[in-house]
């Protein structure tokens, strides 16, 4: 069964707040005078008076939906990494992901030069290819249990030397991208290789590598 509330006669004891018109971003009072009733459907209860427009009210928010609209705001640019051709030495803490193809997928291949390892990690809103090869792709691939997805999303820190690497598709050049070739990574649980490197295995952060 459907209840019908009737709306009351509109006699009020009490001043009820005024719905006013919206003008070029601006709130306007009404000034024709005339205004209507607005009621709670739930309750049948009035809670507002509207204003209605004046013919001049109307000509003005005419007008003002004939301005043009002000332009669009323009998107925060992308961070640009300055591009270096020479090799540099890096020390990078993000987060682990999974790239979509080899060799930055989180799998260990054999390939004609040993054994590769790769992922993609995640510094602040860059995107850095890591690559870790031969003793160290094993070492790495033994302790995370020979599942790189043990490494999906967790922070580590990676040392090594990057470099920025040309490719095409389809026979077309594609921007080039930062890889970096780590010689050591750092986890919360762990670091390998375990043991110091050759001093001049690795040169000292933030110079170039010959």
């Amino acid at each position: 069964m459907t209840e019908v509330v009737a709306a009351p006669d509109g006699r009020q004891t009490r001043e009820l707040p005024q719905v006013d018109h919206w003008i070029g971003g601006t709130r306007v009072a009404g000034t024709s005078g005339r205004s209507g009733p607005v009621y709670n459907p739930a309750t049948g209860e009035q809670t507002k008076e509207v204003a209605f427009a004046s013919a001049d009210e109307v000509a003005a928010k005419e007008g003002e939906a004939e301005r043009p609209a002000p332009p669009l705001r323009s998107p925060e640019p992308r961070p640009v990494m300055e591009r270096s051709d020479e090799p540099e030495a890096v020390r990078l803490t993000g987060t682990v992901a999974a790239g979509k193809s080899a060799p930055v997928d989180l799998l260990l291949r054999q390939t004609p030069d040993g054994p590769l390892l790769g992922f993609v990690l995640m510094v602040d809103r860059k995107r850095w290819q890591v690559v870790l090869r031969g003793q160290l792709a094993d070492d790495v691939w033994d302790a995370v249990g020979h599942e790189g997805a043990r490494l999906f999303n967790r922070e580590v820190t990676v040392e090594g030397v990057a470099e920025w690497v040309e490719w095409t598709k389809d026979g077309q050049a594609m921007p080039p991208y930062r890889r970096v070739e780590c010689r050591v990574l750092h986890t919360p649980d762990w670091t390998l290789p375990d043991a110091p490197l050759e001093a001049e295995s690795v040169p000292m952060f933030g110079e170039p590598v010959a």
